[in-house]
């Protein structure tokens, strides 16, 4: 038990990061738009989420095992799972970029939310699996850990190809949020897998269909205008 929890925890830690190089064009991608390569650990973690799932007693010896390694609690996972958002702003505005180049970045994290959050909420209401503390019946996926991975994803398409480090160091962050769940006893270790997966998936799915159509440097401009007794915006279109 302990070996095939070490691997889940390995396969969380390095999700997606080898992947952290951009390729110059679409034309690699297959499926919707997305490099067969990039969906093989999502699948595998969604996979034994699953699996875990439908077997009890391998998800109650893989509850007691990891709470037994990680004998705390905390609420710094609520706080965590943005914090892979915050470096991609933080470039933009340190390097000054330009704010049309924010203003695509925004609607892609946007529209991530949307299909992140909403295929979790779909799922959660849909399974009505107990959560491991008993407190509801929300607990498959991890809403928390869903989040932390597309952030995770976010930060890699953003700032991946000038670092690996970029990307594994928000993949960290994003499988400390994960476990950080299994040790408040909020969330079972398949919760946790399937919860990676989606935000992986979901962010993916959105990079490779967005046509940044409206918020390019060459189609869209926003510059404050001041003159006599008066002031305003020049918006380019």
């Amino acid at each position: 038990m302990k070996q095939i929890i070490r691997i889940f925890v390995i396969v969380l830690l390095t999700s997606q990061a080898s992947f952290a190089q951009k390729t110059d064009s679409l034309s690699r991608y297959s499926l919707l738009g997305i490099r067969p390569k990039t969906m093989v650990t999502p699948l595998v973690l969604a996979t034994a989420g699953i699996y875990i799932q439908s077997n009890y007693a391998l998800k109650a010896d893989a509850q007691t095992a990891l709470r037994a390694a990680l004998p705390f609690t905390t609420k710094i996972d609520d706080y965590l799972v943005f914090a892979p958002i915050l470096p991609v702003y933080a470039h933009s505005l340190l390097t000054q970029k330009s704010a049309n180049y924010m203003l695509n970045q925004t609607l892609l994290l946007a529209k991530t939310e949307l299909l992140v959050l909403g295929t979790v909420y779909l799922l959660k209401n849909t399974t009505k699996v107990l959560r491991p503390d008993g407190s509801a019946r929300n607990s498959f996926p991890s809403g928390h850990t869903a989040q932390a991975f597309a952030s995770a994803t976010f930060l890699r398409h953003e700032l991946g190809d000038k670092n690996i480090w970029i990307a594994i160091g928000g993949y960290a962050v994003a499988t400390s949020a994960g476990l950080m769940r299994i040790a408040n006893n909020r969330h079972w270790l398949s919760d946790v897998c399937l919860g990676a997966a989606i935000g992986i998936l979901g962010t993916e799915l959105v990079y490779a269909t967005h046509k940044n159509k409206y918020f390019t440097k060459k189609k869209f401009g926003v510059m404050p205008v001041v003159g006599y007794k008066q002031a305003g915006l020049l918006v380019r279109f």
